[in-house]
């Protein structure tokens, strides 16, 4: 009788402990995923506009959004290749990046950056 009262013990704990876990996870879970979503569409730039430096990009013809976010981030021109990707992935921008050679600023918000590299008006290299 002992014997089956401490496995009955044993056998509720452990699944205390097991449910403890699954809510500890999906709470961590979900406050990663609201951070993250905060940080998608809440943007920022990476510097402020007192502290904006220029940088010259060049974009090649049919650019996919990883490459790009690639550029941008080896640039400085970004802080979060994960989310600047998600960025460009729900915007209206997606696959329409024009090559050229641009010059951004780092006080640039994505959507803003985004807005630039779509457009015809490139700057050459030449200057």
């Amino acid at each position: 009788m002992k014997n089956k009262s401490v496995k009955l013990i044993i056998g509720i704990s452990l699944n205390a402990i097991a449910i403890v876990l699954v809510i500890f996870l999906v709470y961590s879970v979900g406050i990663m995923a609201f951070e993250f979503g905060g940080k998608v569409f809440n943007e920022q730039s990476v510097d402020v506009e007192s502290m904006n430096r220029e940088v010259e990009v060049t974009i090649p013809d049919k650019i996919t959004t990883s490459q790009l976010t690639n550029v941008l981030y080896t640039k400085g021109l970004i802080e979060d290749k994960n989310v600047f990707y998600v960025q460009v992935e729900l915007s209206d921008y997606k696959n329409k990046f024009i090559e050229g050679t641009y010059t951004l600023g780092t006080s640039m918000k994505p959507s803003k950056i985004m807005e630039t590299l779509s457009t015809a008006a490139t700057v050459s290299a030449d200057k």
